[in-house]
């Protein structure tokens, strides 16, 4: 069994450095689920400049976008951040592990490519799937709730335009719905190199002694 790497595991002393910051996972209430929301410590969004419904990266094994609400006064300096188990899965994390959020400005998607079940009867209504998912920060491989007929599908983020780590989809975004399996990676499968955690140096070296040392000098 591969042992899991958690970013906070070795280093305690969490911090908001360079508009990022190392927050602690929690559930979040059920009426948010689908929705591609999180909750987060009120203190880290007054470091990180954020305010209700602002876009932001969430880093674990894999990215995810996310938008943010407050969670509750009673979390303040707690350094946590909520969320369901959607978010969970496009991350490749579970409640309790560490990751990184950073706030974003993504842009907005000339063209979405999204896979859908290949049970799924019919063709999926794409006035409803933009209605569903509009405004909300999305990356490549990630998995989403989408209300369609009523009904609500896993739909995959295959590929869009422009290539950026995240886009929102906006009301002339071009979607595209394809039947086909997803390709999204295993949970667990480590996509996130340390060089992709910027403005964290100091911490990002004691992670590599630590984890990198032993592996490679096991005396």
């Amino acid at each position: 069994m591969q042992k899991r790497f958690n970013i906070g595991a070795h280093y305690n002393n969490w911090l908001s450095v360079g508009g990022q910051a190392l927050v602690k996972l929690e559930s979040l209430d059920r009426k948010f689920w689908g929705r591609g929301v999180a909750q987060i410590d009120p203190k880290i969004m007054e470091e990180l400049g954020l305010s209700a419904n602002d876009p932001v990266l969430a880093i674990g094994y894999r990215r995810t976008g996310l938008i943010v609400l407050p969670s509750d006064s009673r979390d303040y300096g707690r350094r946590v951040m909520k969320v369901d188990e959607e978010t969970l899965l496009n991350m490749g994390v579970t409640l309790g592990d560490r990751v990184v959020v950073r706030k974003i400005e993504p842009k907005t998607a000339e063209r979405i490519v999204l896979g859908y079940p290949e049970d799924f009867k019919g063709q999926p209504d794409l006035r409803e799937v933009i209605i569903s998912i509009r405004g909300r920060p999305l990356c490549r491989g990630n998995i989403i709730s989408v209300r369609v007929g009523g009904k609500i599908i896993n739909s995959a983020v295959e590929d869009y335009s422009p290539q950026e780590e995240a886009v929102v989809v906006g009301y002339n975004t071009k979607i595209e719905m394809i039947r086909e399996p997803s390709k999204v990676q295993p949970k667990g499968v480590p996509l996130v190199t340390f060089e992709d955690i910027g403005g964290l140096t100091k911490q990002i070296q004691k992670l590599r002694e630590l984890v990198e040392l032993p592996l490679l000098r096991p005396e």
